[in-house]
């Protein structure tokens, strides 16, 4: 938590600011021999120099990081009591092969529109078309006036409730699907419905009092798209807001079982 701590300063000084902390990840090697290498190929990012990752050997220890993959851009490395921020490839090489026992690397993962962490060769497969884009765009200014306010949401919703629910299965632009599934929640919902109070209640239960409804949650979170930044097992924010929703609605509805 220090080395992340620290990047806080750094983030806000000579660190790129396009590298939310929300999206960096961290990983810690032990090296069993100080010759040992880490398996890692880099290369300088397009962007300024900084070390990206090319390749990972098979089987090496950079392999058992799950969340680091080709493309990842390393923004600070630590340890022996030293560390290293947005250092070039030929840096990073010097710093990890003279580290002698545990190694910490923060990095910046390649994200696709979703998400999910991928290499460049899966963001090359799943980065949109121009015209897709153009076609989204539009879409998005259609959806964004149809949730812009209450009456047009009725206007859009009740007036015409087929072409409505035409166009929800046919898929809400993911820009807009936030605001679209809290009005259609909204306006499903009946009177009196929403009670002040009570999602913060269902969320301060203990973990006896759920029981083996909460234990079974508590396994099934973790394994739950690792593969998202905001699901990964770093910070867990993901995992944190996700376990609160299930457990809440476990309590609320208890003959869910």
């Amino acid at each position: 938590e220090e080395l992340l701590a620290d990047l806080v300063s750094l983030l806000s000084g000579d660190v790129d600011a396009d590298l939310p902390l929300s999206e960096l990840c961290r990983c810690r090697w032990t090296k069993p021999l100080p010759s040992t290498p880490l398996g890692l190929v880099l290369t300088a990012s397009p962007d300024g120099g900084m070390a990206t990752v090319a390749s990972i050997e098979p089987g090496s220890l950079a392999s058992t990081s799950s969340e680091l993959r080709p493309g990842a851009r390393l923004v600070a490395l630590a340890g022996g009591g030293r560390r290293l921020s947005r250092p070039t490839p030929q840096q990073a090489c010097d710093f990890l092969c003279s580290a002698k026992e545990d190694v910490e690397a923060v990095f910046s993962p390649l994200i696709d529109r979703n998400g999910f962490i991928v290499t460049p060769e899966q963001l090359a497969t799943r980065t949109p078309s121009r015209s897709d884009a153009l076609r989204e765009s539009a879409d998005v200014r259609k959806w964004q006036k149809r949730v812009g306010s209450a009456k047009a949401w009725r206007a859009f919703s009740q007036s015409r409730p087929e072409q409505y629910k035409e166009k929800v299965r046919r898929g809400v632009p993911a820009a807009v699907r936030g605001r679209v599934w809290i009005a259609m929640a909204a306006a499903r919902a009946p009177p009196g419905f929403r009670v002040d109070g009570l999602y913060a209640t269902l969320c301060a239960r203990r973990a006896e009092e759920g029981g083996r409804c909460f234990e079974q949650i508590a396994k099934d979170v973790p394994r739950t798209m690792g593969g998202h930044i905001y699901f990964r097992r770093g910070r867990g924010d993901g995992q944190a807001a996700l376990g609160r929703v299930l457990r809440a609605y476990a309590s609320h509805n208890r003959a869910l079982g």
